[in-house]
């Protein structure tokens, strides 16, 4: 058969397969399948399908049995599907499956349909094929450009991504280019090649060592992947990594360590210049003098100092007992809520430099699990990205509290001790240091000692810290005219209150909220419970006619300081539920304590419906508030468990209490702006908008009104903003800002 379909210039091809499916040969095995297939549950399909089986569209067909048995024997109706396909008015078809076959043969059956023919994969070694991800993302900007509608949201989530704020003036479309620098004569080189340090200059007449490297924006690491406040800065760990390379060509197989290093100023790299990195190694009596320096146009510029030193006769690092470390430290964290932690402060690490896959935090001490995400060829004494995973664990060690952003500075002592690489790495700061110092282990997958770097220096910045950048706009006030219509259109607030005072009547009568509002003594008891359990797991038990102060008491209890005003607010709970009283500034205890556990009153609150999202979040930040109030439970993870909002939101949108405020809220709106001209635009600006609970009542309403709108969601912090764009982006009205 294939010789003679060969004769007639058919293309034929082998299929790799088990069976001769679609054939007599398949007959056999029929009955037997049938059986099986009897016993299989069908469910409906939720798309239009047209079968391969019949060529047309089917239904109900697909939930037999004896569907799946055809399927199994009949010949393939690819040709009469796809003229189906055509008659219905498809004109995008999109394959699935790991080469472009179907398409192809889809286009031969249907020769005169104009349609968009897409593949999902296309294998590389095929004709000279794309790659998959180059063919997935192809297929998916095409399916765009065609009208497609495309989740983009769940096509970014497994990558970093962060806003940038576009000038706001048309752009002049003109075109702008740099005239290309002279580039000097190429110079002679002896000695070994390093990765980063480069090779030896062949100087005259000088006992100095030179090395010269040059850096771009992508090589020989993608340093586009390190910025910070928007701008790539060559990594501290290519310094460090550089003086380890040129210790290795002075002392070879001989012990030595990097000492006393200095980080004096940032390198700041530009995608269209290269920068000339040279590194100079001078005698000294007992050690060498390094320096580091860097050429982008004309100057020279210093960055980093230290000092090459043999190691004195020093036993190698015990192992590290990483189980017992990871076995204390009781908050683990995400790969992605690491790096989001120093997003919002500014730093932002690309797919490459993010190694760290795993972080479990303690008080003033994190460990991490790492591994290079991309890896390359490259020679290196220990991997710049591997060294700069252990500095970006430092930052981890320091109150998270901080909003502040923190550079290294300075290292006391660098050494490498085995040639394996780093798979667990451990910092622990120095309690009694201010500014931060923190110590930092890179160990083998066997907890053995690879790297020791001590007396890590960070520094506070708070804006960015280059004079370099080159801003696209400036700000230039001009003088307006004020609105011909001034804003006493808005109506009193006292008038406001006396429209929606009887709506204000009905909604308290409903049902649900006196019952909830019937609830909240039991909420209140609940929360005070926790308080009490909380003071108990830490050893304290309040004594009948006991006398104690805040602060003395926050002493005792080991409270952390971050922790004091959350603290006095529970102090403050007890007292409002007549437990405390409090005079000259001291508390006593002076009322019944509860009689009911923690346990009872959660079972008798847990039968309660309308109590569902605040138990939900009640339970678990109650449960844990002793490990809270002593810094080792972070608050934000009870609030936001592995950084999900669904809770929160839930409680300020669907609960009760939450559902009265938000219809009040739009009452008062429609009375405030009852008055307002159709030619004046609306300005209102929601300050603390959070989960977007009381926007998303609000903002229908003023969707349909008849007028120009600007409405302006705020927050604190990136994350609140970033989902609210997300969930609100049918609203062109609304802007975004912290």
């Amino acid at each position: 058969m294939e010789t003679t379909l060969e004769g007639q210039d058919c293309k034929v091809k082998r299929l790799k397969v088990s069976h001769a499916f679609h054939s007599e040969l398949m007959e056999p095995m029929l009955a037997e399948f049938k059986q099986v297939a009897q016993t299989v549950s069908y469910g409906q399909p939720t798309l239009d399908i047209i079968s391969s089986v019949t060529g047309q569209s089917v239904a109900t067909e697909m939930s037999q049995a004896g569907y799946w048995v055809n399927q199994v024997r009949r010949p393939v109706q690819f040709a009469p599907a796809m003229a189906t396909a055509a008659k219905q008015g498809c004109n995008i078809f999109i394959e699935l499956g790991p080469r472009p076959t179907l398409v192809s043969m889809g286009q031969l059956c249907v020769p005169e349909l104009e349609a968009l023919w897409l593949p999902s994969l296309s294998p590389g070694k095929e004709r000279g094929a794309s790659p998959d991800w180059q063919t997935l993302t192809s297929s998916l900007s095409s399916l765009y450009e065609a009208g497609g509608t495309i989740d983009w949201a769940s096509f970014d989530k497994a990558y970093p991504r962060q806003t940038v704020l576009l000038p706001n003036y048309p752009f002049q479309r003109k075109r702008y280019w740099l005239e290309p620098a002279e580039t000097s004569p190429s110079l002679q080189f002896t000695g070994s090649q390093y990765s980063l340090l480069g090779k030896q200059l062949s100087l005259a007449g000088d006992t100095a060592r030179y090395y010269e490297t040059h850096l771009l924006w992508d090589a020989p690491l993608t340093w586009a992947d390190h910025r910070i406040f928007q701008a790539v800065l060559f990594p501290a760990a290519g310094y460090l990594e550089m003086a380890l390379a040129a210790g290795q060509d002075i002392f070879k197989e001989s012990g030595y360590e990097v000492t006393n290093v200095s980080f004096t100023k940032g390198l700041w790299l530009d995608e269209d210049t290269s920068a000339c990195l040279q590194t100079i190694v001078t005698q000294q009596t007992n050690s060498y003098r390094f320096e580091i320096h860097s050429r982008q146009e004309q100057d020279w510029s210093g960055h980093s100092t230290g000092n090459l030193e043999l190691s004195s006769a020093r036993l190698t690092p015990p192992s590290l007992e990483v189980p017992d470390i990871q076995a204390r430290l009781i908050e683990a964290i995400s790969r992605e809520q690491f790096y989001q932690r120093y997003a919002v402060r500014g730093i932002s690490y690309g797919t490459s430099f993010q190694a760290v896959q795993q972080v479990w935090l303690g008080k003033g001490e994190a460990l991490a699990q790492v591994k290079l995400v991309v890896t390359n060829s490259l020679s290196f004494q220990m991997h710049p990205i591997l060294l700069d995973a252990g500095l970006q664990l430092a930052g981890a060690t320091l109150e998270e509290t901080s909003a502040k952003s923190y550079l290294p500075v300075a290292v006391e002592r660098f050494s490498r001790h085995r040639q394996q690489d780093a798979v667990w790495v451990y910092a622990q700061r120095r309690s009694a240091e201010s500014p931060p110092v923190i110590d930092i282990t890179w160990t083998d997958a066997k907890y053995q000692v690879v790297t020791v770097l001590t007396g890590l220096r960070l520094q506070a910045v708070e804006a960015p810290p280059h004079s370099s950048t080159q801003w696209l706009h400036r700000v230039v006030w001009q003088h307006q005219p004020r609105p011909r219509i001034p804003g006493e259109f808005l109506v009193a607030p006292d008038k406001v209150r006396d429209a929606i005072s009887p709506q204000f009547t009905q909604l308290i009568q409903q049902p649900d909220f006196l019952t909830y509002q019937r609830l909240q003594p039991g909420l209140n008891n609940l929360a005070t419970a926790y308080v009490m359990q909380a003071f108990s797991r830490l050893g304290w038990t309040p004594q009948q006619g006991k006398s104690f102060s805040s602060a003395g008491l926050a002493q005792t209890l080991e409270i952390s300081a971050k922790h004091h005003k959350l603290f006095e607010r529970c102090l403050a709970l007890l007292h409002e539920a007549d437990i405390l009283t409090q005079t000259n500034g001291q508390w006593q205890v002076t009322g019944k304590l509860l009689q009911r556990s923690v346990q009872e009153l959660e079972r008798q609150l847990q039968q309660q419906p309308l109590l569902e999202a605040e138990m939900a979040l009640l339970q678990r930040c109650g449960a844990n508030l002793a490990t809270v109030f002593q810094g080792e439970t972070n608050p934000l993870a009870l609030i936001f468990p592995q950084g999900d909002l669904t809770a929160l939101t839930q409680l300020y949108r669907t609960s009760v209490g939450a559902s009265v405020m938000n219809q009040l809220l739009q009452m008062a709106l429609t009375q405030a702006i009852a008055h307002a001209p159709h030619q004046r635009p609306l300005r209102i600006l929601e300050i603390g908008a959070g989960t977007g609970g009381t926007t998303t009542q609000l903002l229908p309403l003023l969707a349909a009104l008849d007028q120009a709108i600007s409405y302006v969601f705020t927050d604190i912090s990136p994350r609140f903003t970033t989902v609210a764009q997300e969930n609100l982006g049918r609203f062109p009205f609304v802007d975004y800002a912290l």
